[in-house]
């Protein structure tokens, strides 16, 4: 049998290095597919339900992704650290915690109906939950992928994710097409999950001649060693999915199906914003221990791009987000044209929070990032309770606007604190000056007359000019950063 914890027998760094390099751009790659393609499931959920039905369902699918996380626990991440120092005992690692999420999946399904019956929730709802929960235990077979990444090959998890997505795409089109229920749409996800678990099981199998075993005695110790990961898992989710879910509990369908309209290009954005990390972070690691000098550089480099990424959603958000809603959705939803600007400004806040998350990550400061973010998801419930009654959707939105620039200040502060770096307010100004100079453009273009698709594509293509113009970057400096050469120049990021 293949030794399922090594990249390749006898393997050299050099072909360790391909295989991680083609590894990552495989990942990049179907990430973006899968971005695409999940777009266009959602567009054909919201104008296919309108406000009230996709409150419906957003409401389901936010509620079952809390209890998602019990089932997950972390438990796959464990393992894949346990079968890279112990590739011995790989199969029963493997297999044991695959059986220990099956378990937790039945026990989260439990809970999500005991819960949502204590709650009075309408037994249509009730069912429909029961359908989504299913998705815990395709997750939990689909945990295989952790032979691709053991093997250095998560070119075949990325062939996967694209796989399973792009059933889960054509199903919901098909449903949609035939006017399908609420339940029969929340369970595309579960039977595109288990289509894809059947090829993950079935390319780890041929590729890779892995098989699973299972030891008892391994579940207890799993569990333990998974409850820090879990803990910061359970964190993350519930601060994007417990306003979808106090919505649903304090307000109405309505209510819920607007806001979540608003959120979904929050989401979009933050996925987005995760392939644009994800090298970066690779980056952190490595030139934190050997060479501070160019872990600054990656840093503030990392926050200029990323917030280059974000403002300008932002801006053309309230130079043309109501048209936009119209069109992408439909006129039944032009109410979240507001709270979808309140959201995109927090996406700026929460970017750049993410962006220190890993930074503290790379200098070994997890923990303080759990800290902060623990207290931002309690900041974030106490806004919701009181605001939502208050303002209903608009309520939920200020709520994750305020949260969103804590979170981002109690990052900020630990990292300059900890780690001693700090972003760069002079080249921040000089991206808020083109930014500005960016709107100036849709508006100007908007106000004699021009179409507001024009004139966002008009000020969109002007956006790589005004960064020039306002020297917010240098070539030199990125082949910096890269390791490509030295730094000839005075710091500009000094």
């Amino acid at each position: 049998m293949v030794d399922v914890a090594q990249p390749e027998s006898g393997a050299s760094g050099q072909s360790i290095a391909h295989a991680v390099a083609f590894s990552t751009l495989a990942q990049i790659l179907a990430r973006g597919v899968h971005l695409a393609l999940n777009v266009v499931a959602s567009l054909a959920l919201v104008r296919y339900f309108g406000p009230a039905g996709y409150g419906d369902y957003v409401f389901v699918m936010s509620f079952c992704a809390l209890f998602g996380l019990i089932s997950d626990f972390g438990l796959t991440k464990v393992a894949v650290r346990d079968m890279s120092r112990s590739p011995e005992e790989t199969n029963a690692i493997l297999g044991t915690s695959m059986l220990t999420r099956l378990g937790l999946a039945v026990l989260s399904l439990v809970l999500v109906q005991v819960v949502l019956l204590a709650l009075g929730i309408a037994p249509n709802l009730r069912l429909a939950a029961a359908v989504a929960s299913l998705q815990y235990a395709s997750d939990a077979l689909l945990s295989i992928v952790a032979v691709f990444q053991l093997r250095l090959a998560m070119q075949y998890e990325a062939l996967v994710t694209v796989f399973g997505q792009l059933i889960d795409t054509c199903l919901i089109l098909l449903l949609t097409a035939h006017s399908a229920s609420l339940q029969l749409l929340v369970g595309a996800p579960v039977f595109s999950g288990f289509v894809a678990a059947g090829l993950a099981t079935l390319l780890a199998r041929r590729r890779f001649a892995a098989s699973l075993g299972v030891d008892l005695s391994l579940v207890a110790g799993l569990l333990r060693q998974a409850l820090p990961v879990g803990l910061t898992l359970l964190v993350a989710v519930a601060y994007l999915k417990i306003d979808s879910v106090l919505l649903g509990l304090l307000a109405t369908p309505r209510d819920v199906g607007i806001y979540g309209a608003a959120y979904k290009p929050v989401e979009y954005l933050l996925l987005a914003a995760a392939i644009i990390v994800q090298p970066l972070f690779t980056l952190l690691a490595r030139w934190y221990a050997i060479d501070p000098v160019r872990f600054e550089a990656v840093y503030r480099r990392g926050s200029e791009l990323l917030l280059a990424y974000a403002i300008p959603v932002a801006v053309m958000i309230a130079c043309i987000g109501e048209p936009l809603v119209r069109v992408a959705y439909s006129d039944d939803f032009a109410a979240a044209s507001l709270p979808m600007l309140l959201l995109s400004i927090g996406v700026i806040f929460m970017v750049i929070s993410s962006w220190q998350g890993f930074t503290l990550l790379a200098g070994g400061r997890q923990r303080v990032t759990l800290t902060y973010d623990a207290a931002g998801l309690a900041l974030n419930a106490i806004l919701n309770v009181v605001l939502i009654r208050w303002l209903g959707y608009m309520g939920a939105a200020i709520a994750a606007l305020a949260t969103s620039v804590f979170v981002a200040a109690c990052s900020a502060t630990a990292t300059q604190h900890l780690i001693r770096v700090r972003l760069n307010t002079e080249v921040i100004l000089r991206l808020v000056v083109a930014n500005v100079a960016l709107g100036g453009v849709v508006w100007c273009a908007q106000v004699i007359g021009v179409p507001w698709l024009v004139a966002a594509i008009v000020g969109g293509l002007t956006y790589p000019l005004w960064l020039f113009v306002c020297k917010v970057t240098n070539l030199n400096e990125l082949r910096f950063i890269l390791g490509s050469r030295t730094l000839q120049v005075a710091e500009t990021s000094a």
